[in-house]
């Protein structure tokens, strides 16, 4: 479909330290820094941006400061998966009335599904929405279930689903989506490590946590595909590989925002019973990126 392609930060959902809500003011300081830096399009409400820790009001709060503030300057990809397909189906409502150019939806998590359950589930949904496009988000590390390739197959029939956000981490699961891209259906690779590979095999882009934060090597990898550098994008892919190394692939999730909290955005808390990082971390970290160039 071409409507999502690029890099997306998966951003954070910067809190009031004092109060624990979200922080509209960062917010919007946030998607300014990510717009001037050259983002292709932001990410809310996903497993870096805490939304299954928020309630669904907040959930909707979010997404209303996110859309009217980017105001069209690039596209929100906005996470609306829920446990329930009823509150799933009101965010997506909610998304494409506030001008999310398509959703993403997880698997219902918790409990495990078959094949035919999560078929169901994706059905009900499309069913009860309207026309915005549906991306997959497959993350079976959090969510606890998969979505197989033959359900992205069976469901890709729609001409409402646009593509998928695998963050399975799963190098054959991600040749075997790359197998079903088309014209109607695209592959953004969601697990930071194989970036490189997912743009080679063809994939539109990528979403990242750590884009959120240090988008930088993400933009200048991305550009080197485009421009047909791929030594070039090797050395960058071992960059964001180090990168995500240092941080510990985003463990705990308060991790980010100790980082744009060291880039000049405020980003607070996270949401309990995520916890802080220690203040010997924290020195650690900063002085880490420093030498490695991540920081000033």
């Amino acid at each position: 479909m071409g409507l999502i392609k690029g890099i997306y930060p998966a951003m954070v959902s910067p809190m009031d330290a004092s109060t624990g809500a979200v922080d509209d003011g960062v917010v919007r300081d946030l998607l300014d820094f990510l717009v001037e830096q050259g983002v292709h399009g932001v990410f809310p409400a996903g497993t870096a941006g805490e939304g299954v820790l928020l309630t669904r009001s907040e959930r909707q709060h979010l997404l209303a400061v996110v859309c009217r503030h980017v105001d069209g300057k690039i596209p929100v990809l906005a996470h609306t998966g829920a446990i329930t397909a009823e509150d799933t189906i009101l965010l997506t409502r909610f998304a494409e009335e506030e001008g999310a150019a398509a959703v993403s939806i997880v698997t219902p998590f918790y409990y495990p599904y078959s094949d035919e359950e999560l078929l169901g589930y994706y059905t009900s949904i499309l069913e009860n929405t309207e026309r915005i496009p549906i991306y997959f988000y497959n993350i079976p590390s959090h969510a606890g279930n998969s979505i197989s390739l033959e359900v992205v197959r069976k469901l890709s029939q729609s001409e409402r689903i646009a593509g998928i956000k695998d963050s399975s981490g799963d190098q054959a699961y991600l040749d075997g989506l790359l197998q079903l891209q088309s014209e109607e259906f695209d592959v953004m690779v969601g697990m930071d490590p194989l970036v490189h590979r997912g743009l080679s095999g063809g994939a539109v882009g990528a979403v990242s946590s750590f884009a959120g934060v240090f988008p930088e090597p993400y933009l200048e990898l991305y550009r080197c595909h485009q421009e047909g550098r791929p030594e070039e994008a090797v050395a960058i892919q071992e960059r964001i590989v180090d990168l995500c190394s240092l941080l510990q692939f985003g463990a705990p999730l308060s991790i980010y925002k100790e980082c744009l909290t060291m880039r000049g955005i405020p980003a607070g808390i996270a949401r309990p019973p995520i916890g802080r990082i220690t203040d010997l971390r924290r020195r650690e970290t900063k002085e880490a990126l420093r030498s490695r160039g991540f920081l000033n």
